[in-house]
């Protein structure tokens, strides 16, 4: 009977023991593309959350210290090589039964986003992006249909997506201001990658082009990357005599292997795209020669060489730590300390379990809602009331012998 009575009584302690391990710690959840073809932006970005993380190491809600666990999803799949539909929404659906997460930085990708952003929306929790500029994804009237409200099934005034990035209804702009007013060219050419961020940055631009008196000489024109014939493609965009082509999209749907191949074809005139061009990988794919000065980027925010004050010192120690930097690695190391920061307004609770999680990802949204003037390493900003950060800093760079580098502030200070 004693036997009997201790095999009963066993679960239920180790049941107890886990409730107390779990009311312990406090999981924030990323999702990243890890697995995609050119992983390095999204490894930094991985490495800036958990720098933040590890750098603060325990937080206090409600007077009780709790240790932080940084549990980091991968978003893409080896065999696509990108992002992937389906792994998004598994991510989103670990994050909230599996890991216990009270918020999920993430995604890069808005497509990716748009995944996850309902499912977390369910069940309260954040959602903060350090990457996503499509800007349906929080603003009325400008994407398509009934987004943003669409990715709210709770209603509009249940909302839990926040961003701390500018998004394209100012990058895209700028750059065509800069295209008109600056490089002075007179017609453009505009592809995009067919996904939901490049397509919506083409339409943007093609607009704002047409604003800034620029003649956009053919519909924006989207490519499927999966079957492109980048010749064919380039002899398509020559026949229409641009001194500017302009792409919307990601690096790994191959925008590089048309500039090569319009500059095989003799095609001397400027190349632009945006901050998911912005990085080295693009202009290793398009083999971009180190004379080639005709070739420019958006940054959402600063190149990391020009952040000062609390940027410049977060740079240092993330060098300190790590080899690889990528521009959206600040933004990332942002999106978690405002997290952290956050938590530790969170109001005290005597639940435990489920309940003590439901609680912490309730007040946890409402603090980040709440969050003005921040000052963090993107310097003081605010969300407003679409949960958009109120920074306004776009920058245009320039590749100069084989790499990026910051030219312009082209909207902001």
């Amino acid at each position: 009977m004693k036997k009997f009575l201790l095999l009963l009584i066993f679960p239920l302690l180790v049941g107890c023991a886990l409730i107390e391990s779990e009311s312990n710690e406090i999981a924030i959840c990323s999702s990243l593309p890890l697995s995609h073809e050119n992983p390095t932006r999204y490894i930094s970005m991985s490495r800036a959350i958990e720098q933040a993380i590890e750098e603060k190491g325990t937080v206090t809600v409600g007077g009780k210290e709790y240790t932080l666990r940084y549990v980091s999803l991968d978003g893409a799949t080896p065999e696509r090589g990108a992002w992937d539909t389906g792994q998004e929404a598994r991510n989103a659906r670990a994050a909230i039964s599996e890991h216990d997460c009270v918020a999920y930085i993430g995604t890069f990708n808005s497509g990716a986003a748009k995944i996850s952003m309902p499912i977390l929306n369910r069940v309260q929790m954040l959602m903060i992006s350090p990457g996503n500029t499509y800007p349906g994804l929080t603003k009325p009237g400008t994407g398509i249909g009934d987004e943003p409200w669409i990715y709210s099934p709770l209603g509009p005034g249940k909302r839990n997506y926040c961003r701390v990035v500018p998004a394209d209804d100012l990058q895209a702009p700028a750059a065509a201001n800069y295209a008109a007013n600056t490089l002075e060219v007179k017609r453009v050419f505009i592809f995009h990658d067919t996904e939901l961020y490049g397509r919506g940055l083409a339409e943007i631009f093609a607009r704002a082009a047409v604003e800034e008196g620029l003649e956009v000489v053919a519909e924006p024109r989207g490519i499927d990357s999966r079957s492109l014939n980048a010749a064919s493609e380039a002899q398509t965009i020559l026949a229409t005599n641009p001194d500017l082509v302009y792409f919307g999209g990601e690096v790994g749907n191959k925008p590089g292997a048309i500039l090569r191949a319009l500059r095989e074809r003799g095609y001397t005139g400027y190349f632009m795209g945006a901050d998911a061009i912005a990085e080295d990988a693009f202009l290793e794919q398009a083999q971009v020669r180190s004379d080639d000065d005709k070739v420019f980027a958006t940054l959402v925010g600063l190149p990391l060489d020009q952040l000062s004050g609390a940027g410049a010192e977060w740079r240092t120690r993330y060098l300190q730590r790590y080899d690889d930097i990528d521009p959206f690695a600040a933004p990332s190391y942002e999106a978690a300390q405002v997290v952290i920061q956050a938590l530790e307004r969170v109001p005290a609770t005597d639940r435990i379990g489920d309940a003590f999680i439901t609680h912490v990802r309730l007040e946890l949204l409402r603090e980040i809602k709440a969050t003005r003037d921040y000052q963090g390493v993107l310097g003081q900003w605010s969300f407003d009331e679409n949960c958009d950060t109120t920074d306004t800093t776009i920058s245009m760079n320039q590749a100069q012998g084989g790499s990026f580098q910051f030219v312009d502030l082209v909207r902001g200070e």
